[in-house]
Formats: C-alpha cells, sequence, structure tokens
C-alpha cells in the first residue's frame, strides 16, 4: 500500500504517541498505588503508629526504614530487625506498624510494600521524632509609661505601670507555639504581653502556654515579680537617693583630701624681716 508524505507523517505520530502511552501509562500506574502519608509526629520515649490505607489482608508484609527493614512478614512468619526488636508491634491484617519507646534516631521514611492477591502496594509515612516542650520561661520590662490617675479625683482609676511581658521556651522556634491564655476574655497568641501594673504589691497572675506537635507546657508569672525581689517603689527611690548621697559626699572628702594635701606640700612664702624703728625714748642717753 502506497502511502502519501502526509499520511506518512499521520501514521508516524500515532506510532510516537502509542509508543509514548505504553511507557508512561506504567509509571502512573505505579504511581497511583503509591499512597504518601502526612508527616507524624512522635514525642522520644512515647509510642507512634504508622496505618496505612489499603484494603483488604495483605499476604506479605514489609516495612523499611532508611533503606533497612524493620520486620517482614511472609503470610506465616515475621522478622524483626535487630534496632527495632521488642519495640515493634504489625497487625497482620491492617499491616499498621507500631513503634514503641521511640528515639530520636527513629525519625525518617517509612515505607510499607503489601502484596494483596498478588498486586503489590505502597505505602510512604514520614517520621519526626522530637522531644517535649520546655516549659515556658517570663520575663519582665517596665517601660515606665504611666496610665490613669490623671485627674486626682476619686472616680478616676488608679495609676497604673505599663511592662512588657516576654514568654520563651526552648526548642526549635518552627515547632513551638506561644500563647497567653485569656485575661479579660482575650487570648494572645505569640510571645509578648503588655499589662499595666497595679504596683507592687499585684498579685494579678498571667499564664503562658507553650506547645510542639507533640506536647504543651505552661509558665505562670505574678504581676508584682516584675519588681525586683519584690522591694517597694519607694524604697527603690530612697535607695537611688541615698547612692547620690554617698557619691557626693565621697566626691567632696576625695576633693578635700587632694586640696589639703596640696596645701601640706605646698612652699610658703618668705616674709622678709625689717629694721624695727627705735622710738625716741629709746634714742635718748639714760642720763639726760
Amino acid at each position: 500500500m502506497h502511502l502519501t508524505g502526509a499520511e506518512k507523517v499521520r501514521v508516524g505520530c500515532l506510532h510516537a504517541m502509542a509508543v509514548h502511552y505504553f511507557l508512561v501509562c506504567p509509571i502512573l500506574l505505579l504511581l497511583t498505588l503509591v499512597a504518601v502519608e502526612a508527616l507524624q509526629y512522635g514525642r522520644r520515649g512515647s509510642e507512634t503508629t504508622l496505618v496505612p490505607q489499603i484494603r483488604g489482608a495483605p499476604d506479605a508484609i514489609l516495612w523499611k526504614q532508611a533503606f533497612r527493614n524493620v520486620v517482614e512478614f511472609d503470610g506465616s512468619e515475621e522478622s524483626v530487625q535487630e534496632t527495632f526488636r521488642e519495640r515493634v508491634v504489625l497487625d497482620w491484617h491492617t499491616a499498621s506498624l507500631t513503634i514503641k519507646d521511640l528515639r530520636l534516631a527513629d525519625s525518617g521514611t517509612y515505607e510499607l510494600e503489601a502484596t494483596i492477591n498478588n498486586k503489590k502496594y505502597y505505602s510512604q509515612h514520614e517520621v519526626a521524632v522530637i522531644e517535649k516542650v520546655a516549659t515556658p520561661t517570663i520575663s519582665c520590662l517596665i517601660n515606665g509609661t504611666v496610665v490613669g490617675g490623671g485627674g486626682g479625683g476619686e472616680s478616676d482609676p488608679p495609676r497604673r505601670t505599663r511592662a512588657d511581658l516576654r514568654c520563651s521556651a526552648e526548642g526549635p522556634p518552627s515547632l513551638i507555639a506561644l500563647a497567653w491564655t485569656p485575661v479579660d476574655g482575650v487570648t494572645t497568641k505569640g510571645a509578648g504581653l503588655t499589662v499595666a501594673l497595679a504596683g507592687d504589691q499585684d498579685d494579678t497572675v498571667y499564664t503562658c502556654l507553650a506547645s510542639n506537635p507533640v506536647s504543651q507546657e505552661m509558665g505562670t508569672f505574678v504581676a508584682k515579680d516584675c519588681y525586683p525581689d519584690g522591694f517597694p517603689t519607694g524604697g527603690i527611690i530612697a535607695l537611688v537617693v541615698i547612692c547620690l548621697l554617698v557619691v557626693l559626699s565621697a566626691g567632696c572628702a576625695v576633693g578635700y583630701w587632694r586640696w589639703s594635701k596640696g596645701e601640706a606640700h605646698r612652699p610658703r612664702p618668705v616674709i622678709p624681716a625689717f629694721p624695727r624703728r627705735q622710738t625716741s625714748a629709746q634714742a635718748s642717753p639714760a642720763g639726760e
């Protein structure tokens, strides 16, 4: 059969499409059988369970981590890699894998290969083992701004001093969330909180909550702790005044000592002696 140039081009295109189809289809089919699960966090020392999305009881199961076998089930017997011995539980009916006494080294990608009715099913699970969040610490910085009490009347609100509270917790910042529990009915997210202090006897308690994907801890702070060691404000002012007086007194004492020392070593001027003038009575002879 004689084909024209256009027909040859058309047949060539169809052949190329057919070859492309048969090359791509197995890859697409393989991808459809691979399920990638979301990142799963586990707390060090606790346990986590990897649950694959498969249907039917598998005839064979193989879990791997970092190209090494974790546990394998051939339909009748189960073998566990030494590192995970006594720490994993495999469900033969669902292929789910429970890892106990989690270690930081257990982090990584876990791959499941399950055989069901002579078909292979694959599943990937990302596991990150982290420490529990540390108990948050809270610091206070008084910024000196005074609010309220401007009119001096009985109906005026009491004078308050603004302060900035800062909450922090050790650990990867990207995994830690900080928030202040409701103050006046409002929850504040983030590390900072601005408050109004009612003085060095203010017993208001502020609470900061630190959390990461596996745990949460709480820290508290009493408003009066913004003042150093609970020392009264009036005492602080008096202490500052006393310190200034001591410094001024010491300066005066040092200055006087230097001046007196200089006077002691300074040469005194010599005053010349003039002859005494004799009076008329002294100049007359005794017999006259």
